[in-house]
């Protein structure tokens, strides 16, 4: 078989697998993406294909795999990175989905869809202002439910926090209770309600040391 041949071969597999994927089976899909892969070795298109397949069978370390394969070939594909930063964060590596996603805005830094991938993985960290931050200047529909979505989890968290603090001050001698509440928070990198959360303790101890004198 001849380069050409095979490259019509891989093209014929990849267009069968992409139809067989509309129509729902995936499985034969897969089989005919790896067949355009192995066809045409190094084609980031073929890669990617595969990838998303895997990824709707969620076939999760078989996808970052392909997609690890697309991203060697074509460093500098956007979709590519988008789509490995989505494989990331559902198994998991939350560092891998921040550089991927990292990467990603660099290339488009007018995309709004990349702004959206940076602040889903900023708020799956709870960074919840410089995912907001991230959205600056966009619009449309996709970015308001974005917003949405981050001022939902920041008013989710400020509740399950102000539970917390009611409680310990009902039973402040639950001190292993409330140790394992600002190691939360500092893991969260939540600085600021860490913070606030010790100098309530601090002043409560003080308080109680005062009435037992």
């Amino acid at each position: 078989m001849t380069d050409q041949d095979g490259s019509q071969s891989a093209e014929s597999h990849y267009e069968l697998s992409r139809l067989l994927a509309k129509m729902g089976n995936l499985d034969l899909a897969t089989k005919h993406a790896v067949c355009a892969a192995e066809l045409v070795p190094g084609n980031a298109l073929y890669y990617r294909n595969g990838a998303i397949l895997f990824d709707l069978q969620e076939e999760l370390t078989e996808a970052e795999v392909w997609l690890r394969r697309a991203e060697a070939v074509a460093p500098d594909d956007a979709e590519t990175l988008a789509l490995l930063v989505t494989v990331c964060r559902k198994l998991g590596k939350g560092e891998d989905a921040f550089f991927a996603a990292r990467r990603c805005r660099e290339l488009t830094p007018t995309n709004a869809k990349s702004a959206i991938v940076m602040a889903e993985v900023l708020l799956d960290a709870l960074q919840f202002e410089d995912a907001a931050a991230q959205l600056a200047g966009f619009q449309g529909p996709d970015v308001d439910t974005m917003k949405t979505k981050i001022s939902k989890a920041e008013q989710d968290l400020d509740s399950v926090c102000e539970v917390f603090i009611q409680a310990w001050h009902d039973a402040p001698e639950t001190t292993v209770a409330s140790s394992d509440f600002i190691e939360t928070l500092l893991k969260l990198c939540d600085w600021k309600r860490s913070h606030e959360f010790v100098r309530q303790i601090i002043e409560t101890i003080q308080l109680n040391l005062t009435e037992y004198r």
